[in-house]
């Protein structure tokens, strides 16, 4: 073990303290730290499972998605009943656009843990990716009955039912996001795009510049509202925009 504790007479710190140590420095944004801790761990008990899933973590915020996915695949492999490393690999596979294995490992976190909101809205955005629209939407519902404080599961389930052209319900989701969590861009985004599409014209552009006044580089924000005000007849902003 190379983390020692100078208050504990230049003892190792338990893997237990460590580990939280390690989780610190993630937060913070400080991943090399994170990232050596985790290490550290390592080589004294190579087969620790939650410092093999946190360096998959902190290679996802890293920007390292394909050594994400490696770490996750290990994390699995050493504690394969742990719900939490089959959501998080399945988050991974679905950023990466290996949808099957998404979906494998979300309906694994579920199994495992029925009542986990987070791992039953990952396997919606996977289902939805793979237009099962139906299927999403039921996810999300119980991400939803679970935790109806969850923005990311209402917003998601707005997702699943415009797909299928439920656009009033669509925008009774997305309201329930941004009333959660007002800062919310995609969410207001969406919003305005369910209600252009509702026919609320008015309505949508409003939410379209609340998206853009949060996230003034939110593409498809811009995009939307341009478009509103095209149809609105106000070309000088709408080609601008």
């Amino acid at each position: 073990m190379h983390d020692w504790d100078a208050a504990t007479s230049r003892r190792p710190m338990p893997i237990a303290d460590l580990l939280v140590r390690a989780e610190q420095y993630r937060v913070a944004g400080l991943m090399a730290e994170a990232a050596a801790t985790c290490r550290s761990i390592l080589e004294a008990q190579p087969g620790e499972p939650n410092a093999t899933h946190l360096l998959g973590l902190i290679a996802h915020q890293s920007g390292k998605l394909g050594e994400a996915i490696e770490h996750l695949r290990r994390a699995v492999k050493l504690a394969p009943d742990a719900a939490l490393y089959h959501a998080n690999l399945g988050e991974m596979y679905r950023l990466a656009g290996r949808l099957d294995e998404a979906v494998k490992h979300g309906r694994r976190a579920v199994k495992l843990k029925p009542d986990y909101p987070e791992a039953l809205s990952n396997l919606g955005a996977a289902l939805y990716e793979r237009k099962a629209y139906a299927d999403a939407a039921d996810c999300h519902r119980r991400a939803i009955a679970l935790n109806p404080g969850f923005a990311q599961a209402h917003s998601n389930l707005g997702n699943a039912l415009h797909a299928v052209k439920r656009f009033d319900q669509a925008v009774d989701a997305y309201r329930r996001a941004v009333a959660i969590e007002p800062g919310f861009a995609d969410a207001w985004s969406n919003l305005g795009t369910s209600l252009h599409h509702g026919g609320h014209f008015e309505d949508g552009m409003a939410a379209l510049r609340r998206a853009v006044a949060l996230a003034p580089g939110h593409a498809n924000a811009h995009s939307g509202l341009g478009i509103l005000l095209l149809m609105r007849g106000d070309f000088a902003e709408g080609l601008n925009d």
